[in-house]
């Protein structure tokens, strides 16, 4: 072990199932984007280093089409990077507030 800098393989390693490692090497966790999905991709020419785009197509486990403003383009998933939903403005979205009727106790108001 010390010498290789892994575990070797034995014939006991093949009996035990594989397993599924959702981190990579450098800690995170992989992205996987569906088709639709909203992302913000990389560009490596221009003033824009990230433009808006909408996943069109899987290419295999790590590639994906994606279509932009700028045209469609092919990337890696570490060049690309899922967009926040933004918050609602209507103002359903806030906590309920305590106000004062008389006083006395106050009214849960949304």
């Amino acid at each position: 072990e010390l010498l290789h800098g892994r575990q070797p393989k034995t014939l006991l390693t093949f009996l035990r199932p594989p397993s599924i490692k959702s981190l990579d090497l450098n800690g995170k966790q992989n992205a996987r984007f569906e088709m639709g999905d909203r992302v913000l991709t990389k560009f490596f020419n221009g003033p824009k280093r990230w433009i808006n785009g909408i996943v069109s197509g899987i290419c295999g486990r790590m590639m994906y089409i994606v279509n932009t403003e700028k045209g469609t383009v092919r990337r890696h998933q570490n060049q690309l990077c899922l967009r926040q939903k933004p918050r609602p403005q209507n103002g359903n979205c806030n906590p309920p507030y305590l106000q004062p009727s008389n006083g006395n106790t106050p009214d849960l108001q949304s």
